[in-house]
């Protein structure tokens, strides 16, 4: 039963971004209790980004303008559940804009999703979400006029609007601590992945120690090779200067021989490759790009998969048609 319940919530969660992207409103009652909690970073008025409700979802659907596409990836997506309650968290990656004879305005931003579920007679239900756009660019400014943006200055003023994502206490590790045993190797071994992006993202490092192995070696730039100690206490001095980071990965292969797994990933936005930026035309707006790529080993070390290597890419791919 437990493993129906995690592919309902996965596929649940995926028909709120359908709705989202096709301003379906109609689909939000499958998706949400009446009366979720909602926080969200987009709203200006209140500096929780409180809009509560199956109606303040609705405005968030439609307070945008309808653009003429509006693309999305869902990564990292995790789900934990315990009897009638589960916690789940997932990066949404997008594009949208408009057609404007030879050209294309456009609107790229990312946004983190921490999920609180019920079970219902219905089914599986949100009740309570949390946001942020960790990031974006573009000029389709009738659509980026409509959210609210916090200052990307760390300094904090009277009214600040904090991140609606707390990295300690909305995860699912802390919300579901013990978890019904659903997921095969493949889903775990991503949710370690996912577990280590989460942590560095929402700056909560004590995620990492669980997600990386006592023998990590990673070479990444401009760092060079280190080991765990080094690589975490690296990765957090950097990650102070900033907001918000941004690790969304999509498994592009995966192979376990044992309790060795191989994984090959793109990291689907974050890294601005500032001195060779995509120019968004007609012509591949409609491509999907990757601003980097892993290549990691992971070992199964006392029933859980850790990180014991990672090798880091930077650089623009382009792998296939948006869908």
């Amino acid at each position: 039963m437990a493993r129906k319940d995690y592919e309902e919530i996965k596929e649940t969660f995926q028909k709120f971004v359908q709705a989202w992207k096709t301003r379906d409103t109609d689909l939000l009652g499958e998706c949400f209790v009446k009366e979720a909690a909602c926080n969200l970073s987009t709203v200006a008025k209140y500096p929780c980004g409180g809009q509560h409700g199956i109606y303040g979802i609705r405005d968030f659907v439609m307070e945008v303008p309808s653009p003429d596409f509006f693309y999305s990836q869902v990564c990292n997506f995790v789900a934990r559940i315990n009897k009638d309650r589960a916690y789940q968290t997932a990066t949404v990656v997008c594009l949208t804009g408009v057609h404007e004879e030879d050209q294309v305005r456009t609107m790229e931003f990312s946004a983190l999703f921490a999920n609180g579920w019920v079970r219902c007679e219905e089914g599986w239900r949100i009740s309570e979400m949390r946001m942020d756009i960790t990031e974006y660019a573009g000029d389709y400014q009738e659509f980026i006029d409509k959210w609210y943006f916090e200052k990307p200055e760390l300094k904090y003023y009277f009214g600040i609007h904090l991140p609606c994502v707390s990295g300690e206490t909305d995860n699912p590790w802390f919300r579901i601590p013990e978890e019904e045993d659903v997921k095969s190797d493949e889903e775990k071994i991503l949710e370690t992945f996912s577990r280590y992006a989460y942590g560095i993202d929402t700056l909560n490092f004590d995620l990492l120690p669980e997600a990386l192995s006592d023998d990590l070696v990673v070479n990444m730039a401009p760092w060079g090779a280190m080991d765990k100690r080094e690589f975490m206490a690296t990765l957090k001095f950097k990650r102070m200067a900033a907001r918000y980071w941004n690790h969304p990965a999509r498994l592009e292969d995966v192979s376990v021989e044992g309790d060795k797994a191989f994984l090959r990933l793109h990291r689907m936005a974050g890294h601005k490759q500032s001195d060779h930026p995509v120019i968004l035309t007609k012509e591949n707006v409609d491509r999907v790009h990757a601003c980097a790529r892993y290549e990691i080993i992971m070992k199964k070390e006392n029933d859980c998969w850790r990180i014991a290597r990672m090798d880091y890419f930077l650089g623009t791919i382009d792998l296939e048609k948006q869908s």
